[in-house]
């Protein structure tokens, strides 16, 4: 499990369940949009869940917010293993 996934596990496993860009700049939200991107392999890995209906996007299709973003059990396990 590669640092990025290790950390974002935790902070979901912590209890923190919505997730949005930590800055409104065009940087900030390309960044999120890569975070959007990992979240949705997790997911597809089963550790992760959430629906695509929980992510909300500006007129112009940017993602603002995500959540709530669930720890699975098999998330809670790789995170224990690791």
């Amino acid at each position: 499990m590669d640092e990025l996934t290790y950390e974002l596990l935790t902070w979901l496993n912590a209890g923190h369940t919505v997730l949005r860009p930590a800055e409104s700049t065009e940087e900030g939200l390309e960044a999120f949009r890569g975070l959007l991107m990992l979240l949705t392999r997790l997911r597809d890995g089963g550790l992760v869940q959430f629906a695509d209906r929980r992510v909300t996007k500006t007129e112009a299709g940017m993602p603002l917010m995500v959540g709530p973003v669930d720890l699975t059990p098999k998330g809670k396990a790789a995170l224990e293993r690791d």
